[in-house]
């Protein structure tokens, strides 16, 4: 594949896979016109796939934000920028949902915009409101998507980047990094759910391992949902 670049590495993730993130998220060419949405795209709007892929967004627009928002956001878009906001989308069921929305640019080698990859979540979705973290992770211990949370949970920051790739098993102590990896394989061996407690800068977080069964299929290979949660101190 042709090197691309993009400000937030994640639209690079969506464009290998759009399955790779757990949020909506729909890839666009330059023009605008939809190549590709993933599950969650579908959970959150309702819409299927071959119902929007060769579209624009237009059909999602509600009405209740003017004209003149929707120019500015795609000037700031078309001009290279990352634009990062909420909008109000109605689904394919005709309810209005407010969404948290990052649109980043893609630029093809020759640094023109070839796509534009937009990242959603609903405004106070459970997803949205969970204090859990949230993280794919491969047979490799090889980190395939996290949010905010999980890096505050497991480096004190809320770098969620710092945690793809490698980065999720350098954040950690040499035994819990070799014990993530072991219960991710041990998850996927078994197809059921297990446990592991890591050490985080702010006490130990409970991380609860389970198969992902979208991931079936994906150029990746097999990955596993990670939920990390802060462990309660005992008394």
């Amino acid at each position: 594949m042709p090197t691309r670049t993009a400000a937030d590495p994640m639209a690079l993730l969506a464009l290998e896979d759009p399955e790779l993130l757990l949020d909506a998220v729909t890839v666009t060419d330059a023009r605008g016109t939809i190549t590709a949405v993933n599950r969650a795209f579908t959970a959150l709007h309702r819409f299927e796939a071959d119902e929007v892929i060769g579209r624009g967004h237009d059909f999602l627009r509600s009405g209740i934000q003017p004209s003149s928002f929707v120019a500015q956001l795609w000037r700031t878009i078309a001009a290279g920028e990352p634009w990062e906001g909420e909008l109000v989308n109605r689904g394919a069921d005709g309810v209005l949902r407010t969404v948290r929305s990052r649109i980043t640019p893609v630029r093809g080698p020759g640094g023109d915009i070839c796509n534009f990859v937009a990242v959603q979540r609903e405004v106070g979705s459970d997803a949205d409101d969970q204090p859990a973290g949230q993280l794919r992770v491969d047979l490799r211990g090889r980190c395939t998507y996290a949010d905010a949370r999980a890096a505050s949970l497991l480096r004190g920051d809320e770098d969620a980047v710092a945690l793809l790739g490698q980065g999720l098993l350098s954040s950690l102590i040499v035994e819990d990094a070799a014990a993530l990896r072991e219960v991710v394989e041990h998850t996927h061996s078994t197809a059921r759910a297990h446990h592991v407690d890591l050490a985080g800068p702010a006490g130990y977080v409970r991380c609860t391992v389970r198969p992902d069964p979208t991931s079936r299929g994906l150029a990746a290979g097999p990955v596993a949902q990670v939920t990390c949660e802060p462990l309660a101190n005992e008394t």
